[in-house]
């Protein structure tokens, strides 16, 4: 028989979906499949199996000039979304939270005169060093010749971060984090897809407010989307209970589920006015509506408006 008799039409496959998705149909299946990998996980952590983590890596499929896209394009933002003249960064301070396999924002933060930029992972991120050592070379060399002074002092002759301008701390999540980066507080503190897997979304921006000056901006790009690319309907993780969630999630970094009007309660709550909101995926109202009835509280509470949104920017002054 021949291959192409094996296997069926491509737009047969396509109706069927493939095997996971064909598996993710049969009620269950998804939830125990979770359990056990969360399980699992937690044994490899309390049995210290492993230097690193996969979550949160960014480069690894890339080659060097989307890596060093990618990083321009998350720089650009946080000073786009955030409303900074590239001369406001010259003498601040900058905390970075969750900048995974590379610190090429960092690096452009110090070109522009940073006078510290203090880089917080949860985990150690697994990083390709000889990757990561091209994509700060590149950024050097793009730069004007002002900031390509100053990032090249924060460089050694092979391109590896040096000096005292730059930090990078794994293993702290924000929660905990002012008394281990010397009590220090920020003028700017900065994240991108990362306040989704925080495990305490309140404690996060309480933390967040303890670290930045009064009168300090914090901008993050908060990414609320279901990770998972097999169930059906993008809010389904909304349907599960918060006990049966925390079976599924406990010891890895899955979102923790937080909404929009979570997130601006907690914002608020812990001094800090919201100066840009920007939506940057919306849900049609219909989708919401359809999966309405299996939604689970507090989900169940929120409007269609404030549950169809599945991401966002936001810049937030300390008051």
């Amino acid at each position: 028989m021949t291959r192409q008799n094996r296997e069926a039409p491509e737009h047969e496959r396509g109706r069927r979906g493939s095997i996971p998705q064909r598996l993710a149909a049969v009620p269950g299946v998804i939830v125990l499949a979770r359990i056990l990998k969360n399980h699992l996980d937690g044994i490899r952590q309390r049995l210290h199996l492993g230097s690193y983590r996969i979550d949160g890596v960014t480069h690894l499929h890339k080659n060097i000039d989307e890596s060093v896209t990618y990083v321009v394009d998350v720089f650009e933002d946080y000073l786009r979304y955030g409303g900074i003249e590239k001369e406001a960064i010259e003498g601040k301070k900058v905390l970075e939270i969750g900048p995974g396999d590379s610190l090429g924002v960092a690096l452009l933060m110090a070109g522009l005169g940073a006078r510290q930029v203090v880089s917080i992972d949860r985990f150690f991120t697994y990083r390709d060093p000889t990757r990561e050592r091209q994509i700060l070379a590149r950024l050097v060399d793009a730069a004007c010749p002002v900031a390509k002074a100053r990032m090249k002092g924060c460089l050694d002759g092979e391109n590896r971060i040096v000096g005292d301008v730059i930090g990078y701390i794994p293993d702290l999540p924000i929660e905990r984090a002012f008394e281990e980066v010397g009590r220090t507080r920020f003028d700017y503190i900065v994240s991108r897809s990362v306040l989704e897997h925080v495990s305490d979304i309140d404690e996060t921006y309480a933390s967040c407010r303890t670290l930045i000056e009064d009168g300090g901006l914090m901008i993050h790009k908060v990414d609320l989307s279901n990770h998972s690319t097999i169930e059906p309907h993008p809010l389904q993780f909304l349907t599960y209970s918060q006990r049966l969630w925390g079976a599924m999630s406990s010891n890895i970094s899955r979102v923790n589920r937080a909404r929009w009007p979570q997130h601006r309660v907690s914002i608020e709550r812990n001094r800090f006015t919201i100066e840009r909101f920007v939506a940057t995926k919306l849900l049609e109202i219909a989708q919401v509506r359809s999966i309405r009835p299996r939604l689970r509280s507090p989900f169940r509470e929120m409007t269609d408006e404030e549950l169809r949104i599945c991401g966002f920017h936001i810049a937030c002054r300390a008051v």
